[in-house]
């Protein structure tokens, strides 16, 4: 693992917010079709695009296809710059569409997968945004269920959900077309979000298809850097750390109905990591960074249990990569030793009464923390 990487990691704050912003805030995109209204929409659906034109198709007929809902734009960030003379089979795509709520953005440079997110969020100009993969989609209601309750709840921050995770080797026409249909109404609880969820593995802060307020992406600093220039080591979970943030400093809440589509296979980011160690060794000094936040009484339990769980997702993946799982990328063994170096510790070794008093512990923890915040929750039908 590259140095300068390990030193970003352990050097970041985490719960603070950070600056990432500024980092884009010099190299705008270039609008290419489309405009923006006069008076901003009430959300903006922002797609980071990358070479995918036939998935970005799938993608922005199901943002084109919402139903209950129309204040909203579509705005896509192309992060595949044209050479001299060369055409773009996606703006044509576009133009064929030749729909007001479509604004399409090409970066004359590529700035690389989190600065192509932040650039999403930079050139929107509603209060809300919400990020759909060029590879993902929307059931019809999306966007009247997450407006439904934001609307309800002005005092929100962040509007987190659930997801279907379906193949996309898999997925015929006909199993697409199934996967846009409107999800059925239900009461359901919204529950608040606070940081302590993320630790030790916990997954409710993937922010695509999550409800953002424009001021508090800027705010908590937005992505941040997932690669450096002439390196080899990239970072594909910054969206996690941003969550982090959100849940440490914002109103943070979730929406518990699966109304997120979410692709896996081998279009998925998963399937093309060329390293999955830079993350693992991320996802640990975030974890560090939640345990300095217990009273002395408990931080000896919450760093132990952070290094076990460390370890376990470590060995879990890189049996994933060994079973030739297509989620994963079968040439990305993880390097023990170097985890070892890297999290500074003085052996792998992990005792299992250890692992098992620690795993009570946190069920116990979890279930009084849950408990507590029900007071923070809120009821709706959507």
């Amino acid at each position: 693992m590259e140095e300068r990487m390990l030193r970003y990691i352990q050097q970041r704050e985490y719960l603070k917010p950070e600056d990432n912003i500024s980092r884009i805030a010099g190299r705008p995109a270039q609008l290419i079709w489309g405009r923006h209204w006069e008076t901003p929409p009430f959300v903006t659906i922002a797609i980071p695009a990358y070479r995918r034109q036939a998935l970005l198709k799938q993608a922005l007929e199901s943002a084109l296809g919402q139903v209950g809902f129309e204040e909203y734009q579509i705005l896509i960030v192309d992060d595949s710059p044209l050479q001299e003379g060369e055409s773009s089979e996606t703006e044509a795509m576009i133009r064929e569409y030749a729909d007001d709520r479509i604004l399409y953005y090409r970066n004359p440079e590529n700035l690389g997968l989190m600065d192509n997110w932040n650039m999403c969020y930079y050139l929107s100009r509603s209060p809300w945004v919400c990020t759909l993969h060029d590879d993902d989609s929307l059931p019809q209601n999306f966007l009247a269920k997450m407006c439904a309750v934001v609307k309800k709840y002005p005092q929100m921050d962040a509007l987190f959900n659930l997801a279907h995770q379906f193949d996309g080797a898999q997925c015929t026409p006909q199993m697409q077309k199934e996967l846009t249909r409107p999800v059925a109404e239900r009461k359901v609880q919204i529950r608040a979000q606070k940081f302590w969820r993320q630790n030790f593995g916990f997954a409710a802060g993937r922010i695509t298809g999550s409800f953002i307020r424009r001021e508090a992406f800027v705010g908590a600093g937005g992505f941040g850097v997932d690669h450096f220039p002439g390196g080899r080591d990239i970072l594909y979970n910054d969206d996690y750390c941003l969550a982090v943030r959100l849940f440490a400093n914002y109103r943070c809440y979730i929406l518990p109905q699966n109304i997120y589509n979410y692709r896996t296979g081998d279009n998925n980011g998963s399937a093309r990591v060329k390293d999955y160690l830079p993350d693992i060794v991320q996802e640990y000094y975030l974890g560090r960074k939640i345990s300095e936040t217990k009273c002395i009484l408990w931080r000896w339990i919450f760093f132990k249990r952070n290094k076990y769980q460390t370890v376990r997702n470590a060995r879990r993946l890189d049996a994933l990569v060994r079973s030739g799982s297509e989620r994963m990328n079968r040439e990305a063994r993880v390097d023990f030793q170097e985890l070892q170096r890297a999290c500074g510790w003085k052996t792998l070794e992990c005792s299992p009464l250890g692992m098992r008093l620690t795993d009570a512990f946190w069920k116990g923890y979890s279930l009084c923390r849950r408990a507590l915040e029900t007071v923070y929750s809120h009821t709706i039908i959507c």
